[in-house]
């Protein structure tokens, strides 16, 4: 199972949560708050006015309003009335909307992938872990595509290693580009 239809079912049950209050309000200061001393609101740096290249709002007044969509009417506005509806047409609409707006599509397996280690294993953690890193290539071309692999297992170990809480390695990372999720 994908992590787009993992997610989906608790995205769906978010939205029919708040599809009764549809308008996005602009929160407001409590009266009784208490107003920060002019000494802690100059200390902080402004914060950036773009970050990446791309140009950041950090004022919730410039947001204005939106309107999110019902999630129990399908894109052609018909209201789903039973579980065959919402499993055969609106559950696969939600779907393919995370897909194109928000997560994307997973790729394809790839024609073909070069496995590089070039760390078959760093002592690390105070000698309590073996570290090891590895780069996987896309095309014969190592300017292209890839993955890089990082992973810690323990330095005792004698075979396979897994998290028994998750039963997947003990501790592994991986970077793609500038992104990189451990």
């Amino acid at each position: 199972m994908s992590f787009v239809a993992r997610t989906s079912k608790s995205f769906a049950a978010a939205m029919v949560l708040i599809a009764g209050s549809a308008q996005a309000q602009t929160p407001q200061t409590p009266q009784g708050a208490p107003a920060q001393p002019a000494a802690a609101q100059q200390a902080q740096p402004a914060p950036p006015a773009v970050v990446a290249g791309i140009p950041v709002n950090y004022d919730e007044s410039k947001v204005g309003t939106y309107t999110l969509p019902d999630p129990l009417v399908t894109t052609k506005g018909v209201r789903v009335r039973d579980a065959a509806t919402w499993t055969r047409v609106r559950r696969p609409e939600i779907l393919r909307m995370m897909e194109s707006i928000q997560f994307g599509r997973a790729p394809g397996k790839p024609d073909k992938v070069i496995v590089d280690r070039f760390d078959t294993g760093t002592v690390a953690l105070g000698g309590k872990a073996i570290r090891r890193q590895t780069t996987l290539y896309f095309t014969d071309d190592r300017s292209g595509p890839k993955a890089e692999l990082l992973s810690y297992v323990p330095a005792d170990a004698k075979g396979p290693v897994a998290d028994r809480r998750l039963s997947r390695p003990a501790r592994s990372g991986f970077r793609s580009g500038t992104t990189g999720i451990a």
